[in-house]
């Protein structure tokens, strides 16, 4: 019984070592040699194989993988939730009211980031119309120039075809300390494979990299 155990694993662990090594070899392979490879896919194979040797208490003494997932000490996630559009008068929980807010919230926001140490801070909210009120944009900006801030911009087509980029009004663009643009629509959800320099023209001011 026990021989047959050994055998069984002896198998598992020789064709888990196969089909890493292909997807090694497919992962490292340039893009030209198998353009049909999805090198992005090939990944997330190789990310699901690890998953299920994590979950196996027998796979896992045998394959140790470095542990990716430690908190960054340097990195602060600062979350829209549920609580956080709560009525301001909510007496167990008063939060900033119905979402999205004036903009002059996120002005305040980014002047205590700016006392708390922030060094710099990154939106994941876009921006892409000018506020109802001039004023909120005017203190939204006012927080840009006293805390660095990115600001997110889009990548759009047209319709010939021509890649271009939308970027927020002009007051919070000249306030911001970048414009950036994070995309993940590759198969499986993964930036791994993606180009790092997008070449876009905003029908302005000519080629814009971002």
């Amino acid at each position: 019984m026990r021989i047959r155990r050994l055998r069984i694993l002896g198998v598992a662990m020789l064709l888990s070592a196969v089909a890493a090594l292909v997807g090694a070899i497919f992962y490292l392979l340039p893009r030209e040699v198998v353009p049909s490879a999805n090198r992005v896919q090939d990944f997330v194979v190789l990310n699901e194989a690890k998953f299920r040797i994590d979950d196996n208490p027998v796979a896992a003494k045998l394959f140790r993988f470095p542990d990716r997932d430690d908190e960054n000490p340097d990195l602060r996630l600062v979350r829209i939730d549920e609580a956080s559009m709560n009525p301001p008068n909510d007496p167990r929980d008063p939060g900033l009211g119905q979402f999205p807010w004036r903009r002059a919230v996120y002005g305040k926001l980014l002047q205590r980031l700016h006392k708390a140490g922030a060094k710099i801070v990154a939106f994941d909210v876009a921006f892409f119309e000018p506020s109802p009120d001039p004023r909120d944009d005017a203190a939204f900006a006012a927080g840009m120039r006293q805390q660095p801030t990115v600001l997110p911009l889009s990548l759009v087509t047209s319709s010939g075809g021509a890649l271009g980029v939308e970027k927020p009004p002009p007051v919070l663009a000249a306030a911001a300390a970048a414009l950036g643009s994070t995309t993940v629509d590759n198969p499986g959800g993964w930036l791994a494979g993606q180009p790092l320099v997008v070449t876009a023209r905003d029908g302005t001011n000519g080629v814009t990299e971002t």
